[in-house]
């Protein structure tokens, strides 16, 4: 089914909203191509983190700080990075409540979307500095496991802007 979503979402999503963006005469935001796209999958499991923490040791401070960056980063090549529009879709049990659970991200200016079931959080790739919230989940059926199914538009590469 996760396939069928990817493909779904590249054939449809970037024709809507290239439509959008002709109507608005947005000449600062690049056309998606509706025949590609870049996606992966995120799985978190609670018996699995556990098991980690334990193997490594967590620091004793808790969790890392994790920092915020554009996904099309600041390294060597992105001049040829076409990732511009990212979907995030947040699977997990409905009983999920991520003050509790954690999963979600973070945009660099305050803002923080939680992992909710069924969400799609969209950002700009070349862009939106933003970091995902780590997943904690909780030792009840259900809420052991959840994902989030990430998909990267690119750019159109007939596109001149």
């Amino acid at each position: 089914r996760l396939t069928e979503y990817v493909v779904s979402l590249t054939r449809h999503f970037p024709p809507m909203l290239n439509k959008e963006l002709d109507a608005l005469a947005a000449e600062d935001v690049s056309r998606l191509d509706a025949t590609a796209s870049m996606g992966t999958i995120r799985l978190y499991d609670r018996k699995t983190r556990l098991g980690a923490e334990a193997l490594l040791m967590k620091p004793e401070g808790g969790e890392p700080e994790r920092s915020f960056g554009v996904i099309c980063g600041d390294s060597e090549g992105t001049e040829n990075d076409t990732r511009r529009l990212t979907a995030m879709f947040f699977v997990s049990s409905k009983d999920w409540d991520a003050s509790t659970c954690g999963g979600g991200v973070a945009v660099e200016e305050g803002t923080k979307f939680d992992a909710v079931r069924d969400r799609i959080i969209l950002l700009r790739s070349d862009t939106c500095s933003h970091r995902q919230e780590p997943w904690i989940g909780e030792d009840k059926d259900g809420l052991e496991q959840a994902s989030c199914v990430t998909v990267h538009f690119v750019k159109d590469t007939t596109d001149s802007a």
